[in-house]
Formats: C-alpha cells, structure tokens, sequence
C-alpha cells in the first residue's frame, strides 16, 4: 500500500523504495494505466461527472415516478444515469471529458462549469427540480479501450494479467473480472475463463499501442464526442437529418 509502482517487470514491479517481487503479477488500473511507462495508448482515461441534489420531498419524488427508485438514462449516445438515493436526492451523471495528452484529472472543483451541464441535463429529464439545490458534485477517470470493451488479459509465461477497459460499467463488470483473474492465475478451467472478453486477440498484449498517438488522439476523441451530441440533439428534436448524422457518426467516427 501507498507504494506507487513506477515501472513493471515480470514477476516484478519497481516502486520509489525498492522491488517487489511475486508469483504474479495483476494489472488493475483501469483510468489511471497511462501513469505507467510505455502505457498511455493502452487505456485512455476519460472522466465522468456526477451530481447530487438535496433530499427531495414526496411530493416531488412522485413528480419524477421514481417512487420505486428506478435506475433511468435516456439511451443517448452521450450516456446519462441517474437513481433516487435512499436519502430522497437524485444522484445523475453524464459521461464526460477527454483530457489532451491523457491527463487525469485528480481533483474536480465544485465550481466546474462540467458540472453546470450535468446539472441541466437532469433538470431536462425532470423539470420539478428547477429550483431544487444541487449539494453535491464528485468526478473521476474511466478506463477506455480503443475497441471501447473490456478485457481480461493473462500470459502462462509471463505470469503478467491485466484487466480494463470498464467504461462506466465498472461495479458489475470488474467484481467479474477479478473472479475470472483469480480462475486465470489459478490454472482453473472454469466457464468464466472461456467468456469472450478472456485474452481478445486485439487486447491482450499489454504493450499494444491501441490508440493513436498525440494529436489524433484528442482530435478523434473530441470529434466523435460532439458528433455524438450533435447527433441525440437532432433525435431530440425529430430532426429528418438524424438518421444521416447517425450513419455518419458510425462510419465516419468508428
């Protein structure tokens, strides 16, 4: 604990006092993989933004029809998702930004103008909290692959695993993974260790560069972010022209 790894070897990791060494070794990083040497076009980290309203009355709870705390998003491709919390607030985030150079963003300020546009996407869905007070606002780092699904990754020889690429679907999906890991370091042949996600052809090399490099990274990342809201505003608004920007975005922005 609280000794960050600064170069990984085989059955071995560097860190700033000294070597480790192990039987194996399990990459799990997820958004923050590029602080690693050599890893930056591995998983890009990409940020998403949450906010939390103050607790809500039952009057206002039965305006929104979450009385049984359904779960919702609206199937946008700039993904929202939201829940009543057992306090009464809603708690609703927006998948967010990418970061020049792959930069982690450690820290989010309350006063964010991100958190601005998670604020109204909500107040979109449920106009009774107009005037309702947001109290309080939290973001992070997502590991994204450049075949944008997840992996889990194990070399026999090597001894080296490595498990990502989450998305946003990381509660569910790395409790998974991390039993499918232990199946893999085990030597265990078990239903879990044939999924399709088990060592994918593209993903498993640790140290394939995936993503482009710098510029085109950022500039393909960011094209694609605002051709996907240009393409939810213009189903938003029965726009004849959506589904020619949808077939855009699909073959233009793979």
């Amino acid at each position: 604990e609280r000794s960050p790894v600064i170069e990984l070897h085989d059955r071995a990791v560097h860190t700033a006092s000294g070597r480790a060494r192990a039987e194996n070794i399990v990459l799990a990083t997820e958004g923050y993989t590029g602080s690693l040497p050599g890893l930056k076009r591995k998983l890009i980290p990409v940020h998403s933004t949450m906010v939390a309203t103050e607790p809500l009355t039952d009057e206002e709870i039965a305006a929104t029809g979450l009385t049984r705390r359904y779960t919702f998003n609206n199937g946008n491709y700039v993904s929202t998702y939201g829940l009543l919390t057992a306090e009464g607030r809603i708690a609703f985030g927006c998948r967010g930004s990418y970061v020049y150079g792959a930069k982690v963003i450690p820290h989010f300020d309350q006063s964010d103008q991100e958190f601005r546009l998670v604020e109204r996407e909500l107040i979109r869905f449920f106009p009774v909290l107009r005037d309702k007070r947001f109290t309080h606002a939290w973001g992070g780092a997502m590991g994204v692959s450049r075949t944008l699904t997840p992996a889990v990754c194990f070399d026999p020889i090597r001894r080296l695993g490595w498990a990502g690429g989450y998305f946003g679907d990381g509660v569910g999906a790395a409790h998974l993974a991390g039993r499918t890991m232990a199946d893999l370091l085990l030597d265990r042949d078990t239903e879990r260790t044939h999924a399709m996600w088990v060592n994918p052809e593209r993903e498993k090399s640790l140290n394939a560069k995936l993503w482009e490099p710098e510029p085109l990274r950022w500039l393909g990342v960011s094209a694609r972010r605002q051709m996907m809201g240009l393409v939810d505003g213009a189903e938003h608004q029965q726009s004849r022209i959506a589904p020619a920007l949808n077939w855009a975005l699909e073959n233009l922005f793979p």
